[in-house]
């Protein structure tokens, strides 16, 4: 008797707090909703299931959910920002009695938080149970917990992009590695992907830039947690990506990556970024306090000159954006004011800002709940971006939201925005490939929006209007760079927005703390 093939719903949960990556284009104001980076996971997680499953995908930041849906099975994925909207999602699918599978991040990291809203949890990563798990769906005998391991990256499957609203996306997403070597206290990744690097092949690799090429996508997100950590493999694989982009005298793909500080030590591999087209590299600094960095474990940071080597990536045409932390062991009343002048100094217009959390799974979270430095249990997670589990060690609460207020008013006022974004395009040298934005079909009206986003600067007020109108000059001078600065306006849009919208009417943005010392009690 052959199994009826079971129909599962994938959700991609809406991401309130998205910054640079993902995020809603300005919340439709301005434009129907749309992603600066389409979701890997949950076209990853279909392509995955359907040779098994009827499968259909549901992008939540850019549609609406449809709870009526005919469906067998409902599966939702996502990070630790995504799970209040996970939980009201489970809630509502359990109430018309169909089983909910969760997985992802969030749900491998903290299975005793996510695993009472779960139906079937699933753990890890998904390839080498996938066959296994979708037989037990299809003949309804399922267990609670499947649990994934580590993957074999030659066994991976091109993203089932063909049932994603690519239409409303403006960057592709691939990965061409899985797991980091570094240490870092306050990072997740090596307890969930593991601390040895695996490496998809680089025939696959192609073949799957390929696909979103010809989808239409002109610019890509390469999202692994260190893409140029094994510097050999790294450049085997920007070779290769140099090869792929200019043997079509038509073609000039773009990429973002996400790497760490040490890439500036190999003269070699900063040219070959330049080359395979990288434009943008996120770099966690984290703090320029070099003792903050030693606690944390982050050394590659350490020894060096960090707006030095900023300078050897620009010269490549190369810009960057960054993560920056507050609280560490070692911060003092001063960070926030260091962290500023930092900023100031480094032409780095864009700045991913957050309070030092514990995420469990972590050694800062064991290291932690042993000294009583918890604020909550893992029950109740960090839900939004300006919380924190930590008590911190030279900062009460009240001193660091004063102070967190304090420094993304100063990064994020107008002048200073715009003084950094000015510098940056002074300093970038010329890039390998075309910096114009080609559109097609496919991202021809998400383009137009976002173009429309950032002239949205004239209506903010004068200072908006006046950096705007700078910055637009200062690419007239130089017209090569001017999809960077573009890009980067658009940022500056939706960071002001998102600073705005915090729970409970909190603003994070206050211009009365314009041109004055940072308020500690």
């Amino acid at each position: 008797m052959t199994t009826r093939k079971k129909t599962i719903y994938l959700i991609n949960p809406k991401n309130d707090y998205a910054s640079y990556f993902g995020g809603e284009v300005f919340e439709g104001r301005l434009g129907k909703p749309g992603l600066l980076v389409a979701d890997l996971a949950v076209t990853t997680v279909a392509a995955l299931m359907r040779p098994y499953l009827n499968v259909m995908v549901c992008e939540q930041n850019v549609e609406p959910v449809d709870f009526d849906v005919d469906c067998d099975f409902v599966g939702i994925t996502g990070k630790l920002t995504q799970w209040q909207h996970a939980k009201e999602i489970a809630d509502r699918f359990h109430k018309r009695g169909i089983p909910v599978l969760i997985g992802g991040p969030f749900a491998s990291l903290s299975p005793s938080t996510v695993g009472p809203y779960a139906d079937i949890l699933v753990t890890g990563e998904l390839e080498m149970i996938v066959e296994d798990l979708c037989a037990d769906l299809n003949e309804g005998r399922w267990k609670a917990t499947y649990d994934g391991i580590q993957a074999d990256m030659s066994q991976t499957v091109i993203p089932a992009w063909d049932l994603y609203p690519n239409h409303r996306s403006m960057v592709g997403n691939l990965q061409v590695s899985r797991g980091c070597p570094f240490q870092c206290e306050f990072c997740d990744v090596i307890q969930y992907l593991g601390r040895k690097q695996r490496h998809k092949p680089i025939g696959k690799i192609l073949e799957e830039l390929d696909y979103i090429h010809k989808i239409g996508y002109t610019n890509s997100f390469i999202s692994d947690d260190n893409f140029t950590v094994y510097r050999s493999r790294a450049k085997e694989i920007l070779e290769a990506l140099a090869h792929w982009n200019h043997k079509d005298p038509d073609r000039s793909h773009r990429f973002v990556t996400q790497v760490s500080m040490d890439v500036t030590r190999d003269p070699e591999m900063l040219e070959l970024l330049n080359k395979a087209g990288f434009t943008s590299i996120f770099i966690g600094i984290e703090t320029p306090n070099e003792e903050s960095l030693k606690e944390t474990r982050k050394l590659q940071n350490t020894k060096i000159d960090l707006v030095e080597e900023l300078n050897k990536i620009y010269a490549q045409g190369v810009s960057v954006f960054a993560g920056m932390i507050v609280g560490f062991d070692n911060d003092g009343h001063d960070i926030f004011e260091r962290q500023f002048e930092f900023a100031m100094q480094s032409a780095i217009p864009f700045f991913s800002l957050n309070f030092l959390g514990a995420m469990e799974s972590t050694p800062l979270y064991a290291r932690l709940k042993k000294s009583g430095r918890l604020k909550f249990s893992h029950e109740t997670p960090m839900e939004t971006q300006f919380t924190t589990n930590v008590k911190f060690q030279q900062l009460s609460d009240e001193e660091s939201m004063a102070g967190m207020q304090w420094l993304l008013t100063q990064l994020y006022a107008p002048e200073n925005f715009g003084a950094r974004l000015i510098d940056l395009i002074d300093r970038l040298g010329p890039s390998a490939v075309s910096q114009e934005s080609p559109l097609s079909p496919r991202g021809a009206q998400i383009t137009f929006d976002l173009f429309r986003i950032f002239r949205h600067l004239n209506k903010m007020g004068e200072k908006e209007a006046t950096m705007y109108n700078r910055v637009m000059r200062k690419t007239m001078e130089k017209p090569q760079v001017a999809s960077i600065a573009f890009h980067f306006l658009y940022f500056y849009v939706q960071v002001r927005y998102l600073l705005d919208a915090q729970p409970d009417g909190v603003k994070m943005y206050r211009p009365e703390l314009l041109n004055r010392s940072v308020f500690v009690a």
